[in-house]
Formats: C-alpha cells, structure tokens, sequence
C-alpha cells in the first residue's frame, strides 16, 4: 500500500501546480481511500491541494477520523465563503451536537430546515435539542413537526412519547407509544416505555407483562425491575415479586419503597415475620409520605401476633404523620384490648365517630362499644 502510495504520489506531483486539474485527478483517488477507510492515505494524497473542493475533502477525511476540531475550523471557513453551504452545516449540526455545543448545533440545523423544511431528520434532531435546553414548547413543535412528516420514524415517537410522559400527559403518550408498538413490536426501547406509560396507568397486568417478554433479551435496569415486582404484588403475584424485588435489594439494599413492597409480598403469603422486617427496614430507609402507612402495616401485624404494645406504638406513630380515620379506630380497638383502663379507647373511638370514614359497620361498632364503656365507667365511679 505505501508502494503504492508513493507511485501516485510520484505521478501526480507535477499537477499540484495545475488548479482544478489537480483535484479532478487526485478526488477519486481520495474517494477509493475514503471508501475502505484508508484515512490517513487519503490525507498525505491530498495534504498539497489548495483547491476549494480539496478543502471540503480534506474536513470530511477529518471528520471521519474524529478529528473534529480540524473539521469544524475547514468547515466554519468554508461556510463562511458560502461554499457548500448545506452540506458544512450538515457536518457542523454533527459535530456541534456531540460536543454539546446546543446554541451552535440549533443554529446549523435551523439552517438546514431553512433549506429543506421537509426533511423529518433535521426537525426531529432540533426537537431533542430544544429538550435538552429546556425549550418544551419548541422541542414538542419540532417533535410533531417530524412526526407529521415521517409518521414511521419510531425515534421520533419514543422520544415524543417520553417527552408527553414526562409533562403528565400520560394519556397521550400512552396513545403514542401503543403507535410505536404496532409499527415495531420488538423494539425494546418502545416496550420498556410502554411498561413506564402502563404503571403510571395502574395497567398492572400489561407492566408484567410486557416485561416479562423482553426480560429474556435484556437484563432489566433496577427500575424496570422495581416496577415489574410492584405490578406483581398488585395481581397478587407475590412469590415471583419476591424473587425480583430482591434483585433491585442487591444494587440498592436500602431502598424504601422495595422493601415496603417485598413486606406486602411476604403479609400475603403468610410470612409475617418477613413481613415486619421489611416494613421497618422501609421505616429506616428514609422519610417519606408513606412513612405513616409503614407503621400501620407493622401494627397490623403485631396486632395479629396479639403484641399489643408494639401495634399501640406504631399505631400512635402513623398517627404522628398522617390523621387517618381509620387509625383512630384501629388504635382504640387495641387500647380497649390491652389496656384496663378504657379513657385512652373511648377518646380514640370518639375521635373515629366524629370524623368523616365512610365505614358504617365500623361506625355503628364505635358508637356502641364507647356507648358500653362509658357507662360502665359511671357505673365504676357510682
């Protein structure tokens, strides 16, 4: 090859004084290079060529080889001349984009839509821009704008959905999105936005499914995962909830929700103990709004164990975060339980009376029992 290399060299050299002679001669030579990825031949061929076009050539080889900061200046240079001008700004939109240059990147592609409006490409590229600048109106017209023109574009739909999702118009990426599914089925970038789309939907049985038939071809991230557990535990597919959820538990051991999840799991299928671990490690984890409902799960299931004081403490504790109705009835049936004393359960039981749950057999139970003790503690003091 450098024999080769050294012979064109050797022939041509006397039309390096020869203008377009020169480029005409030495540009297919340069494209057969090009062709088999023999950059750098095709540079020291056409290093001596000052022609226009040999310039263009010459940032093209450069942006082949990730050369970009050579290619951006030839192109910048030449773009500014007015030569070619499309095309440099078809290559400068490229480079700018990877380099995160946005403001520049915008304005290429601004250029090119100015010189074709038509090509979904360039609308679709602009949209993710937009996006990634925090333009939400302009990135979801430049979105539309692409998809109006390639309805098939599948990059265009994902990323249309994902960006509709992410501003709660769940409803219309979940139309979007099923688009995508009709047109690629095995697309797993379509799917796993799908099962996203479908928990927030509360389709349970479609998360599950959908990533139980991609799980196979891909290793879920811990996300996927958590939501595949959680949708289980929602149709009561508690023993493969368990085996996933503790997947997640490997790469994230503390985390909250999965381990408020896994104690759902191990309550239904009657493992108590299980239960109650993983609902106070969930209590540990972290503060959240569901810190009053972690304490409830633990009271519950002391209350079944008869452990009266531990349900009384954690019942009074769900009360410390959130004034659930149902606390109050749950919290003063334990105290007329265990304790003597029935002032702290008549209080309780009146604080359910006087509130609005919609439970009329709990009320009638709560009228009646605080009827009984209070006239039992008359009948005490007379």
């Amino acid at each position: 090859m450098r024999f080769a290399l050294v012979y064109i060299i050797f022939f041509l050299t006397p039309l390096l004084v020869k203008g377009q002679e020169t480029s005409d001669t030495i540009l297919p030579i340069v494209q057969k290079y090009i062709s088999t990825d023999q950059y750098n031949d095709a540079l020291q061929l056409i290093e001596h060529c000052t022609d226009t076009i040999c310039a263009f050539a010459k940032a093209d080889i450069h942006y082949r080889m990730g050369n970009y900061a050579e290619a951006k200046n030839i192109f910048e240079d030449l773009s500014e001349c007015n030569y070619q001008r499309h095309s440099c700004s078809r290559y400068l939109s490229k480079i700018y984009e990877s380099e995160g240059n946005i403001p520049k990147a915008v304005n290429h592609y601004l250029h090119l839509i100015k010189s074709d409006s038509t090509n979904a490409l360039y609308h679709r590229k602009l949209g993710g821009l937009y996006q990634k600048s925090g333009y939400t109106l302009e990135s979801l017209n430049a979105y539309y704008k692409a998809r109006s023109l390639n309805p098939s574009d599948i990059i265009t739909i994902t990323a249309l959905s994902e960006m509709l999702f992410s501003l709660d118009q769940t409803a219309a990426a979940d139309s979007l999105i099923m688009i995508g599914h009709r047109l690629d089925s095995t697309n797993i970038n379509v799917q796993l936005i799908r099962s996203r789309i479908a928990y927030k939907l509360k389709k349970y049985q479609e998360v599950t499914e959908v990533l139980y038939k991609i799980k196979g071809r891909i290793d879920l991230d811990d996300y996927s995962n958590k939501i595949l557990g959680f949708s289980m535990v929602k149709i009561d597919s508690f023993n493969k909830a368990i085996f996933t959820l503790h997947k997640v538990l490997l790469n994230d051991p503390e985390a909250e929700s999965v381990h408020y999840y896994l104690g759902l799991a191990y309550e239904n299928t009657e493992q108590p103990e299980l239960a109650s671990s993983h609902f106070n490690r969930a209590l540990s984890a972290g503060i959240s709004a569901q810190t009053s409902l972690y304490h409830r799960k633990i009271a519950k299931l002391a209350s079944e164990k008869k452990d009266w004081p531990t349900a009384i403490n954690h019942y009074k504790r769900s009360l410390d975060y959130k004034r659930n109705p149902e606390v109050f009835f749950l919290l003063a049936r334990a105290m007329d339980t265990y304790y003597k004393d029935k002032s702290a359960s008549v209080r309780y039981y009146k604080k359910y009376i006087s509130s609005d749950h919609k439970n009329d057999q709990w009320k009638n139970y709560a009228v009646q029992r605080k009827k009984h003790l209070e006239e039992i503690a008359f009948l005490q003091k007379n």
